[in-house]
């Protein structure tokens, strides 16, 4: 369990450490960052209080994944897992860096990932958006003019200010900040993003793709081992194995989740198209994950199947735009309070404290 506390510590420590440095390290106020957090949930909500959870949650489930393996004695590819578990845990940091490197070709970066006066700007901006928004004296239709509008003068207007966009930012319209300081190109040619942020976020992208890929590995051993489970009695490791990968799965679909609730309140503020579609392929990843969870359970009409099956349900849920319903807006995103979020938060640290310690690494059980 030690090794597993340690790494997820320092995987923590990764995950968080753009969000932290955002925080406490680039001088923005307290009103600036409750913008942006309330504007980039997944940035901030998910990477200070649910990685945590996830990266200690995947531990243990290759803890066990392992254990039932090597428990087992099946020959073919889950002994071989069993004996080489390391350099398999290794595939799956690799191929998550490969697939962060191309996330990063030409990514548009959230408000937070900018320079400190145009991360205050856009705070700002992104504030009058939803007042007016939120204003009776504005029809939804009048909102959208204006956001259109600005779409068609940004680019003459980007071009016209390349060598002082930070001078002549604040004279511009809130829509037209926001045409410009949330599209990639722009951030790239006039150089807009602040640079140890991004690269620090580098890390956040590689450990969630980690998270998910080992997870899947996991998953797909658990499968295989299906059928020599009561033979060679590692019924108990198989099932806090499942229980694992499980708990860690759901974990992630949360970061579904809250970007869509991110990419939700870009496009009511800048139109779509802005940003990726990062929620329906983690939903999708996470999907595929669950159904190998539960081909693996022998008894499909058993109280076991349940969990995977309802979280199952949240992933078709998501992919469906269930992440537009108000309750979303009110608890994570631009409605939300302080006072919800400390619940939330408590909510979640209890929660993920009792999963870790359900699943928690014991070598009786394992054997």
């Amino acid at each position: 369990m030690a090794w597993i506390l340690i790494g997820s510590v320092v995987f923590s420590i990764f995950a968080a450490a753009p969000t932290i440095y955002t925080i406490f390290g680039r001088g923005l106020d307290w009103s600036t960052i409750g913008v942006l957090w309330r504007f980039s949930p997944n940035q901030f909500f998910f990477t200070l209080f649910i990685a945590p959870f996830t990266t200690c949650l995947t531990g243990c489930a290759l803890w066990w994944t392992v254990s039932a393996a090597r428990t087992s004695h099946q020959p073919g590819l889950a002994q071989t897992f069993a004996h080489n578990w390391p350099i398999a845990f290794l595939w799956p940091l690799a191929l998550g860096a490969f697939l962060a490197g191309a996330f990063f070709i030409n990514i548009t970066w959230s408000p937070d990932k900018l320079k400190t006066p145009f991360a205050t700007q856009a705070a700002d901006a992104i504030q009058q958006i939803e007042t007016d928004t939120q204003s009776a004296a504005n029809s939804p239709a009048q909102i959208a003019a204006r956001v259109a509008k600005a779409k068609d003068l940004a680019p003459a207007t980007a071009k016209q200010h390349n060598r002082d966009i930070e001078r002549y930012l604040p004279t511009f319209s809130a829509y037209l900040q926001m045409q410009i300081l949330m599209d990639g190109n722009y951030q790239r040619t006039l150089r807009l993003t602040d640079e140890a942020t991004a690269s620090l976020n580098g890390f956040q992208v590689w450990l969630i793709l980690a998270a998910g890929l080992i997870n899947g590995m996991c998953a797909t051993v658990v499968l295989l081992l299906r059928q020599s489970s009561r033979l060679h009695g590692v019924d108990r490791a198989l099932g806090h194995a499942q229980l694992g990968i499980l708990f860690a799965t759901l974990s992630l679909l949360l970061y579904a989740y809250l970007f869509s609730m991110y990419k939700q309140q870009s496009s009511q503020i800048v139109g779509p198209g802005f940003t990726s579609n990062q929620d329906i392929v983690a939903s999708l990843g996470v999907g595929l994950c669950l159904l190998l969870l539960f081909l693996s359970i022998d008894e499909k009409f058993s109280a076991a199947v349940i969990p995977t099956i309802a979280g199952i349900v949240a992933v078709v849920a998501e992919i469906a735009g269930a992440p537009k319903l108000s309750i979303f807006r009110t608890l994570f995103g631009w409605e939300t309070k302080v006072s919800t979020q400390l619940v939330l938060i408590c909510a979640v640290v209890i929660l993920g404290v009792i999963c870790v310690y359900a699943v928690r690494p014991q070598s009786a059980l394992a054997r």
